[in-house]
C-alpha cells in the first residue's frame, strides 16, 4: 500500500499493515518533494508528479529518475508510453473564466489530445463552488474512463483518445437540501483549516448549487465499474455497479467516511477491497480501514 503524506510517501505491507519504508522529504533534490507526494503504481514503477516534475521509483521505493512535465495534478495515470492527467488551466474571456481539462500526454509530457473539459470550482467572477463539479478520469483495461458532466455520463476512450462509447444511466440528480447546506457551513465554521476565513471569504465568496451532480466519483476493479453517488442511507453511501460496457448490475451501499460533507477521506479499491484513510481524533493518528 502506497500512501502520500505531505512531502514524502510511505510504503506499507498489505499483509500486516506495517510500515516498510518512508520515501522522500521536503526539498529541491532529485528524491525530494516540494508540494504533495502522491504515488501512482503502474506495472513495476511508482510515479509521483510534484509541481510539474515527475519522479519515478521502483515498487520498493528506489529512486530511478525525474522528468519535467506539463502536468499540474498529482493524479497521473501512466498508460503504455503515455500519461493521462490534468493539464494547465485556460482562462477565457474578459471575466477570465478558468477551464480545466483532462489530457493524454506523450512520453515527454506533451499534450496529444484533450478528452474532457470542465469549469474550475473557483471562478473570480462567481466565487468558490462548495459541491465540486465532476472531473474524474481513470485508466483500466487499456481504456480511459472520463466523467466531466453533471448528469450520469461517463465517456470511454481508447489509448489514442478515440471515443469508443458512452456509459449513461437514467438517474435523477438529488436536490441539495437545507440540511446539506447547514452541514457544509457548520463544517466551514469549525474546521481549523477554514474557520478563520469563514466570514471573510467562504460566507461572502462561496456558493452551493441547487443540485448535486449525478455522481461524486467512480473506480474500476475486477472488470467492473463502481460509481459512487451522493445518496446516503443509514450512514452509508450508494454505489452503482456496472460491467465495463455500462450494463447495470446491482446497487450496494459502502461505509465510506467523509473528511467534509462533500469530500471523502482518501480511498482506493484493490481486488474487491476498499481501503480508506481515517483520522482517529482520540489517538491523533491516521488509520487504514
Amino acid at each position: 500500500i502506497y500512501i502520500g503524506d505531505g512531502q514524502h510517501f510511505n510504503i506499507y505491507s498489505r499483509k500486516d499493515m506495517q510500515l516498510v519504508k518512508k520515501v522522500g522529504r521536503k526539498g529541491e533534490g532529485p528524491e525530494d518533494f516540494r508540494d504533495l507526494a502522491v504515488p501512482v503504481s503502474y506495472k513495476d514503477k511508482l510515479y509521483v508528479n510534484d509541481l510539474r516534475r515527475m519522479s519515478i521509483f521502483t515498487k520498493d521505493g528506489t529512486f530511478v529518475k525525474t522528468m519535467r512535465t506539463n502536468i499540474v495534478s498529482t493524479r497521473v495515470y501512466p498508460m503504455g508510453d503515455k500519461f493521462v492527467s490534468q493539464g494547465a488551466s485556460e482562462f477565457k474571456g474578459k471575466n477570465r473564466v478558468e477551464v480545466i481539462a483532462i489530457h493524454i500526454f506523450d512520453s515527454q509530457f506533451n499534450s496529444l489530445k484533450i478528452l474532457g473539459k470542465s469549469l474550475d470550482n473557483y471562478q473570480e467572477s462567481a466565487g468558490l463552488r462548495l459541491v465540486p463539479r465532476p472531473f474524474h478520469y481513470r485508466v483500466y483495461d487499456n481504456k480511459i474512463f472520463v466523467g466531466v458532466k453533471e448528469d450520469f455520463i461517463i465517456d470511454v476512450f481508447d489509448q489514442n483518445g478515440k471515443l469508443l462509447y458512452n456509459i449513461e444511466h437514467d438517474y435523477k440528480r438529488l436536490d441539495v437540501t437545507k440540511e446539506d447546506e447547514k452541514g457544509i457551513h457548520d463544517w466551514l465554521k469549525t474546521d481549523p483549516l477554514t474557520r478563520d476565513r469563514y466570514h471573510s471569504f467562504f460566507k461572502k465568496q462561496a456558493y452551493i448549487p441547487k443540485k448535486f451532480p449525478a455522481y461524486q466519483s467512480f473506480f474500476l476493479d475486477n472488470n467492473k465499474l463502481y460509481v459512487i453517488t451522493w445518496k446516503k442511507e443509514n450512514g452509508k453511501t450508494e454505489c452503482l455497479v456496472f460491467d465495463l460496457k455500462g450494463k447495470f448490475l446491482k446497487k450496494i451501499f459502502l461505509g465510506i467516511k467523509y473528511r467534509t460533507p462533500s469530500d471523502a477521506n482518501p480511498w482506493n479499491v484493490k481486488n474487491g477491497k476498499l481501503y480508506q484513510l481515517y483520522e482517529d481524533p482520540d489517538e491523533e493518528e491516521w488509520m487504514v480501514l
